[in-house]
């Protein structure tokens, strides 16, 4: 089916048979360890051919998937999918509970069938919905897939950000301050023992990343304010300055 695939968005002659030869006659073996009265021993699988997917660990997988799952859009183009990877997420609009219920169902559906269809196969234990509403929410909406009811989430993990029901994004500012707290322990007992030059460079590659992804989302929330304090707490902490010293002229 990539080949199929790859056929349709324009990849022909010999482009088309270098993809043949790198995914025809693969196989896998599987690698697992257990204990056997205390020995640990590693164990290696017979291999089995690959008939269907992608190479597993390869540099052309990742790739190859997205192509392949590339027509999702075009089964659900009436939910708005945003597509990442094999993190796919949609959008059912509804003026009432029940219509945004059968939205939402259909939505999950179209997606489980075009699975199906793909010898792919939709993980329900990380398929979740998130109902968002103007006013108070005095009901819940019942999304169905068969005979399995998709548990109804206060909070969701969306490419890398947290994102609440009533897009406040206070869950994502309480997870930046976890993550700071840890990196300001971090760099306490470092600083005696590096330069401020590798602090610098902690500090960038990981507080400074951490509060700058998704910012122009979640800066705004009522609980952003501590991760910031937090920032501030770690710059005096890498400048050995007190707890009201103004640091400002060091940057």
């Amino acid at each position: 089916m990539i080949l199929t695939k790859l056929f349709n968005i324009g990849v022909r002659g010999i482009a088309l048979e270098l993809f043949r030869s790198y995914l025809s006659d693969r196989s896998q073996r599987v690698r697992f360890t257990y204990n056997s009265n205390g020995a640990i021993l590693n164990v290696l699988s017979e291999p089995i051919t690959i008939s269907k997917g992608v190479p597993q660990g390869s540099i052309l997988g990742p790739l190859l998937f997205v192509l392949y799952v590339n027509n999702l859009k075009e089964s659900l183009n009436k939910y708005s999918p945003c597509q990442f990877a094999d993190d796919t997420s949609c959008i059912a609009i509804g003026k009432d509970l029940h219509t945004t219920s059968a939205e939402a169902s259909d939505a999950i559906s179209k997606m489980y069938k075009y699975c199906e269809a793909q010898f792919l196969e939709l993980n329900m234990n990380k398929t979740l919905v998130v109902q968002y509403r103007n006013g108070p929410m005095s009901s819940s909406i019942y999304i169905k897939l068969g005979t399995k009811s998709v548990p109804l989430a206060d909070e969701v993990k969306f490419l890398g950000l947290y994102i609440d029901k009533a897009l406040k994004f206070n869950a994502h500012s309480n997870y930046v301050c976890r993550k700071l707290a840890k990196y300001s322990y971090i760099i306490r007992n470092l600083r005696t023992s590096v330069s401020i030059d590798t602090l610098k460079m902690f500090y960038f590659a990981y507080v400074h990343s951490t509060l700058s992804y998704g910012l122009i989302f979640w800066g705004s929330s009522t609980s952003s304010k501590e991760a910031f304090v937090l920032q501030k707490r770690i710059i005096r902490c890498m400048l050995f300055k007190k707890p009201h010293e103004s640091f400002s002229q060091y940057l």
